[in-house]
């Protein structure tokens, strides 16, 4: 199991993820793993040649992501004779979340798994780099730095924190901490710059990721564990994913907002190991509980609940048919 993460925290923002399903109980069925994707987390260049060498953008991080899985997951298995029985599951929260569905998009004999947490359909709005909006420009520099100091600062990271979770109450100082540290990088502003100008994923197109996924069905699983109260990737979002890949079991919590993992741990970890028990074990896996802590866990089937996203489904409905016509 890889957990992705989200734009600005790290492997520490999945650390109830790595206890809770790397405990000794789980460790027969489930390793948990995690990695900061370059320029987040404790990943960032330690030299200014390593900046001007890198783009940071969904095609790197593709490509970072499946190195980990054959250099260091793969091989770590191979090493304790468990190589035959690996399976591979992506977990990835927001920009973590499609990430992952790029990266089963296109390593179509590598993943056998995907438990998307709010995962973001959209990242990047240029069609390629903008030639002087680039991080060695040191004029673009100094233009960011005001809004790079002002964006890092603890106020502005609370504040952020305090929009997407459900609950302020499950913000520890200790997250707010981890996400400034580094950006104390001396190249943490360049590395900003060269993400935030970054282009979409060059391959394909998140609509056509969902496709690929769709159209291997029966060599992948996947589900949505999905906090209800996120106001950034609200259900309706969920809702698309499941009318495309309709074999998605879609789970919702609440309360819980855009980062489920972190704010209703226990939840996640639950519909988790009952997700991996039904699609790898042969022992006969419950379901998870109703709720854990207030916090429920419903199968939902992602019918529309209100009127924009009925709005959506008729949109959706009405665009296919005036394309089969």
């Amino acid at each position: 199991m890889i957990f992705l993460h989200g734009f600005g925290v790290g492997t520490f923002h999945y650390t109830k993820q790595l206890i809770g399903l790397g405990s000794e109980e789980d460790s027969s069925r489930t390793c948990a793993w995690s990695m900061d994707i370059c320029g987040q987390g404790k990943s960032w260049p330690k030299r200014r040649e390593d900046v001007a060498e890198f783009e940071y953008s969904l095609d790197s991080w593709r490509d970072q992501v499946e190195y980990f899985i054959r250099e260091v997951v793969l091989k770590a298995a191979a090493d304790s004779g468990e190589n035959e029985e690996v399976k591979i599951v992506l977990a990835g929260n927001s920009l973590g979340g499609k990430l992952a569905l790029y990266v089963s998009a296109t390593c179509e004999d590598l993943i056998d798994g995907i438990v998307l947490l709010n995962a973001t359909p959209f990242w990047g709005f240029l069609e390629k780099r903008v030639s002087f909006l680039t991080k060695e420009n040191d004029f673009i520099v100094k233009l960011t730095q005001p809004y790079w100091d002002n964006f890092r600062s603890k106020e502005n990271v609370r504040r952020l924190l305090n929009l997407v979770y459900a609950d302020e109450s499950k913000i520890e100082e200790s997250l707010i901490e981890d996400i400034i540290a580094p950006t104390e990088n001396e190249h943490a502003i360049r590395a900003f710059i060269s993400t935030f100008t970054s282009p979409k994923a060059s391959r394909m197109s998140y609509d056509k990721m969902l496709e690929v996924i769709r159209d291997r069905n029966d060599s992948i699983k996947v589900a949505m564990c999905y906090g209800r109260e996120d106001p950034w990737v609200v259900p309706l979002w969920g809702q698309r994913l499941k009318r495309v890949v309709t074999s998605a079991k879609y789970y919702e919590l609440s309360p819980a907002g855009h980062c489920p993992h972190d704010e209703a741990p226990e939840c996640v970890n639950a519909v988790i190991r009952s997700l991996l028990g039904e699609w790898f074990s042969t022992i006969e896996t419950a379901a998870p509980p109703k709720s854990i802590d207030g916090v429920s866990i419903e199968l939902v089937d992602g019918s529309p609940r209100n009127v924009f996203e009925k709005l959506d489904y008729w949109k959706d409905r009405y665009l296919s048919s005036s394309a089969m016509m």
